[in-house]
């Protein structure tokens, strides 16, 4: 009873579940990266809920934290990506995001940038996943030059 204080009286039920909404494409692309490139399950279940928790608390409202679909759906279906090179993608679009946050650039850029765009690179992503998802259950997926990591 004393986690609702912090929420304000006009956090209903469907906002609430609405918060939850992104556990649907979340937690398969977290259990699909931890078979393909051993993430560690248990580490980012557990951190997740963390920063959803303090998240809800910091902006008042329950929301998902969760800004990295991108980076788990190339990391997906880009074969030959490592664990350190999708932490390090990680780290580097949060620190971005920081900055832009905190500097008020974020402003800019989605003044700047057309919505167009975004969804443009939104739709490439999500086709190549599909792609490689129906390319994976029908088992014509045959390794390629491409699939291999650059030795650079």
């Amino acid at each position: 009873m004393a986690m609702t204080k912090y929420l304000p009286k006009s956090v209903t039920l469907q906002e609430f579940s609405g918060s939850l909404g992104d556990l649907g494409t979340f937690l398969p692309l977290v259990v699909a990266l931890s078979a393909t490139i051993q993430l560690d399950l248990g580490t980012t279940l557990f951190f997740t809920g963390v920063y959803n928790v303090i998240s809800g608390l910091i902006f008042k409202i329950p929301m998902c934290v969760q800004p990295m679909h991108a980076i788990a759906a190339v990391a997906l279906a880009a074969p030959g990506l490592t664990l350190p090179e999708v932490m390090s993608a990680g780290f580097f679009v949060s620190g971005t995001m920081m900055l832009l946050g905190v500097t008020g650039a974020m402003t800019l850029f989605n003044a700047i940038i057309p919505g167009s765009i975004v969804r443009g690179i939104q739709l490439a992503v999500g086709l190549l996943l599909a792609k490689k998802v129906r390319m994976l259950v029908s088992g014509t997926y045959k390794p390629c030059l491409m699939d291999r990591p650059l030795n650079v």
